[in-house]
């Protein structure tokens, strides 16, 4: 779907260079505590959370394992200031694409999903990380303080356009009709184009195609009063 409007485009390109200048970025000097978080995600997506060990991050990173404990008390303070940093971004993010698209929501739809796949496929670790400590035997979920923390906010920040989406009916349609598969993407999207030979672009552009008609048929009616 073609973006006609030169604000629209221009906001897209701001917002690009928001959540997607890391590359950019990555041969400045960066600081030990961001170093840490960012060896200790891969070591965690790779390895998951209960199998990595402070030593092991120190070693990646290349510190004495003492700089860690000055950075952080323990191993779950790491994870939850990674998780935090993570839901700050998505919210943040989600707070820009909503402005744009309740801006014109009838040609910035699939734009919307595009940018939204361009986030999380930048974010894929952490999304693999939340689904792995989700699923783990705990009272803490972190996807579902996630989704939860999410979806009030929209509805805050547009109340004349769409309708409350915390009533527990349209938080578990929702939730898992789109967010969950949206989460799944990410996490599998590599690994099932290896097995069935796909190529990335093609999927991507079928589940974005896939989310699109699934809003536009089903949900979009529920929650909007535009």
């Amino acid at each position: 779907m073609k973006i006609c409007n030169i604000y629209t485009e221009r906001s897209i390109d701001n917002l690009r260079g928001a959540f997607m200048g890391k590359r950019l970025s990555r041969k400045r000097p960066v600081d030990t505590k961001k170093r840490i978080l960012e060896e200790s995600e891969k070591l965690f997506a790779d390895k998951g959370f209960d199998s990595t060990g402070i030593d092991e991050i120190a070693k990646s990173v290349g510190i004495a394992k003492s700089v860690i404990y000055y950075h952080f008390k323990n191993k779950d303070e790491i994870l939850q200031s990674m998780m935090e940093k993570f839901f700050d971004e998505a919210l943040e993010f989600k707070k820009q694409i909503a402005e744009l698209y309740f801006a014109d929501p009838d040609n910035y739809l699939q734009q919307a999903f595009v940018e939204t796949m361009r986030f999380g496929e930048n974010r894929k670790r952490m999304a693999k990380i939340l689904l792995m400590e989700s699923i783990k035997n705990t009272e803490k979920v972190p996807i579902f303080r996630y989704w939860e923390e999410r979806a009030p906010v929209i509805t805050d920040l547009h109340k004349e356009k769409i309708k409350d989406i915390t009533t527990s009916d349209i938080m578990l349609q929702a939730f898992f009709m789109h967010y969950l598969p949206y989460m799944g993407y990410l996490v599998f999207s590599d690994r099932f184009c290896d097995y069935f030979h796909i190529k990335e672009e093609d999927m991507r552009e079928k589940f974005v195609g896939y989310l699109t008609e699934y809003y536009e048929k089903v949900f979009k009616p529920r929650i909007m009063n535009i």
